[in-house]
């Protein structure tokens, strides 16, 4: 009688090198074809079986945590090379390097950008920031000085250098110029980009938020996203997660079709990939359904120098307990930069830290550690 082989999950450096060996001989550009997937996914089955002689199974595992002990070192947000402009005096974007808050008639809003630690690939000459945020108010009529409609933007370049940094500033200026059309914003940009000689290769990918009230009195937010910056909705009573939009990249299909599970998903090489981007003559933004919200939400924008160092439950658990751990009180601007901080400290080292164990269970771990630009906008609902 015959016997089977065990089953098992590919190990993380397997499916890693069959993504960076396979998925660079399907496209030469930094984005695939979303009906490429099924060939991508295809791949990488044929290639792990063959290593495992046919035994390999793809399943979801459960989530690991990776929450590091929060290090000692001060964070200090890089001033020098920042760059700010005012929109008809309602609202700024930028790269906003140095903290800023601003009260709102549905909540207070903090921003900040940071440019990271610097990677291989980046010129040597110059270390740009691509990522931009930015916010604007509003007024539904002539009537309400005040404004109560609350813009929040986000936006990271894609491409590289001056080229991606301008692509995000565009992109997210526009965006906060159209709030209610998100479409027409884009096409803006993409004509923007286009008369400023953009490469057509480079862009930007990101998420806008609209929050306003219906003629109930009940408070809305409308995101439209593109690429791989999100937005996160952690419920103020229960203090997780409720809402989240999904990332728009290849990695991020696969974890959806249960071809990876999220420990692969999180420590995957070529997160980077994109499904979906803005650029001079391609991409579209998405819009999602709209959500209520309340009293005590958190409503969190972030860019991939966050969300690719961190899942948003861990960030969710950050919020709830590690703030308080440090006797911080978790308004926006310290949660803003404590979001930044952690992104920054935890890119620093490519293994991990408290010598590599589990916060909770202490057994051995890998956890994520990508070095990118930050970008993070958090809003607490105070209306």
């Amino acid at each position: 009688m015959s016997v089977s082989r065990p089953r098992t999950l590919p190990s993380l450096d397997e499916v890693n090198q069959v993504l960076s060996s396979e998925v660079s001989g399907l496209t030469t550009q930094s984005s695939v074809d979303v009906f490429q997937l099924d060939e991508v996914r295809g791949i990488i089955k044929r290639r792990l079986r063959e290593e495992h002689g046919g035994g390999v199974r793809f399943t979801k595992a459960g989530v690991r945590h990776k929450l590091m002990q929060r290090m000692r070192i001060p964070y200090r947000p890089k001033v020098d090379q920042e760059q700010r402009a005012v929109l008809d005096g309602q609202g700024i974007v930028g790269s906003i390097e140095h903290p800023f808050v601003q009260e709102t008639p549905f909540g207070v809003v903090a921003m900040v950008t940071d440019r990271g630690i610097r990677r291989s690939n980046d010129t040597k000459t110059k270390f740009v920031n691509e990522d931009r945020v930015g916010m604007r108010i509003f007024p539904k009529n002539l009537n309400d000085p005040q404004g109560d409609v609350v813009v929040l933007a986000i936006a990271d370049g894609v491409g590289g250098g001056d080229q991606g940094e301008a692509a995000a500033q565009i992109l997210t200026e526009e965006l906060l110029m159209q709030p209610h059309e998100p479409k027409m914003s884009v096409k803006s940009a993409q004509q923007r980009m286009q008369a400023s000689g953009l490469d057509p290769q480079n862009g930007a990918c990101a998420t806008v938020t609209v929050l306003e009230e219906d003629t109930d009195g009940i408070l809305y937010e409308r995101t439209a996203s593109a690429g791989d910056t999100r937005r996160i909705i952690i419920d103020g009573q229960t203090r997780k997660v409720a809402a989240e939009t999904v990332d728009q990249s290849l990695v991020r299909a696969l974890l959806n079709y249960g071809e990876i599970s999220e420990e692969q998903y999180m420590t995957s090489a070529v997160k980077h990939i994109l499904t979906n981007c803005i650029k001079v003559r391609e991409g579209k933004i998405q819009e999602e359904l709209p959500q209520k919200i309340k009293k005590g939400d958190i409503l969190i924008l972030l860019t991939d120098g966050v969300t690719d160092n961190f899942l948003s439950k861990e960030i969710a658990e950050m919020i709830e307990h590690e703030i308080a751990k440090e006797g911080m009180v978790p308004t926006a601007e310290n949660i803003c930069l404590f979001l930044a901080e952690q992104a920054f400290l935890r890119s620093k080292d490519a293994v991990t830290f408290d010598e590599g164990q589990d916060w909770k269970t202490g057994a051995p771990r890998q956890q994520p550690a990508k070095k990118d630009n930050i970008g993070v906008i958090v809003m607490i609902i105070g209306k």
